[in-house]
């Protein structure tokens, strides 16, 4: 993933590109055996984390820092430049949320442009016909990976290719559609998005379970429940969304045994740190993206930056499209020397590598 960023911002060799992971992904947990309610993954204690490694590396990568975010990444970016802003002097936010309601409906509201009236009605009717008879049983994990398999592929225009066949599939009766479905993603990628949504139904998780790796969307679903909220619903009855907000807050409850939060409770928003920040902040956009209007729809402009709309780009343009990722870089660079000391004048501009957002 590091590398690949690192090509699409045109493989520039005077800089150092460091990538953190994110802790309660990946292998980033802690010591606790009992892994069901990541409870130390707090954006605080996130954003904490970046501040150590600045401080660790800064010793031996002396020059101006930048730091990247990607989706909820690009707002932890926001976020961190907003709590460290000594650390770093400009900031890229792409495809960044900047507002966090408990639900939303924009992701829905996408894919019934992206899909056609008749070919969303199909999805959706499939989602309807997978009734469970309990939580988290075979027709909830089934509903749960047709919606989530709708909302991915429009994310990428390099997922593109895969719309004509889940078109075709729809057509099929319901059994016979999440079969031939599930088939082609086990094919496609490993069966792994069935299995992280496995795990999101797992009544108890152990710390070898989390590191299989397999946790994203648990764990995601944890801090959403706890601090974030974004949680997709339909526009209207019958969507490809088919959780209310109350199902989806008992659903909190049943998997961590907690209360669900108000989003961001005592913090600021991302969209009030665009108006007050300190640090520079390059925002990227694509106009195809699901999560679109974020700024480009409401009018916001930024004070201190630079805003890149992408009119035909997906989620995060700058990742797929190196023209845009040169450009992005460039202005990122600008913005960085523009600030530098004089006795930094001779030193090569560094990289913070990005808080690497989520995919739906």
């Amino acid at each position: 993933m590091l590398v690949q960023a690192w090509h699409m911002y045109g493989s520039p060799e005077d800089m150092i590109f460091v990538q953190l992971e994110h802790r309660g992904y990946g292998r980033s947990l802690s010591p606790d055996e009992d892994q069901t309610v990541p409870s130390y993954v707090r954006i605080d204690q996130v954003l904490s984390d970046g501040h150590r490694v600045q401080e660790t590396l800064k010793p031996e990568f002396p020059g101006p820092w930048m730091v990247a975010g990607y989706s909820y990444g690009g707002s932890l970016a926001l976020w961190y430049a907003d709590a460290f802003p000594q650390d770093v002097r400009v900031v890229l936010a792409s495809s960044a949320a900047v507002d966090f309601p408990f639900t939303s409906d924009s992701w829905d509201r996408y894919l019934r442009k992206y899909y056609g009236e008749k070919g969303y009605g199909r999805l959706a009717e499939h989602v309807q016909n997978l009734r469970p008879a309990s939580r988290f049983d075979n027709a909830w994990l089934a509903r749960r990976f047709v919606a989530g398999l709708a909302a991915t592929i429009p994310q990428r225009q390099s997922f593109d290719r895969y719309k004509p066949l889940l078109s075709f599939f729809s057509r099929l009766p319901t059994s016979w559609f999440v079969r031939s479905t599930k088939w082609v993603e086990g094919i496609v990628n490993g069966g792994r998005g069935q299995e992280q949504l496995r795990w999101t139904a797992r009544k108890t998780v152990t710390r070898a379970d989390a590191l299989t790796g397999d946790l994203s969307l648990r764990v995601w679903r944890y801090q959403q429940c706890t601090e974030t909220g974004l949680f997709h619903v339909s526009s209207e009855v019958d969507g490809i969304f088919p959780e209310s907000e109350k199902e989806i807050r008992d659903e909190c409850r049943a998997l961590f045994g907690i209360e669900p939060a108000k989003p961001l409770t005592g913090r600021k928003s991302p969209r009030e740190i665009l108006d007050l920040s300190k640090v520079p902040v390059i925002y990227v956009e694509g106009g195809e993206d699901p999560s679109a209007g974020v700024l480009h729809d409401s009018g916001h402009r930024l004070l201190k930056g630079r805003y890149f709309f992408v009119p035909d780009g997906r989620h995060c343009p700058d990742r797929a499209d190196t023209d845009v990722g040169r450009k992005v870089l460039a202005e990122m660079l600008r913005f960085a020397r523009m600030q530098e000391r004089p006795n930094l004048s001779a030193v090569r501009p560094k990289f913070l590598g990005s808080f690497v957002g989520l995919a739906s």
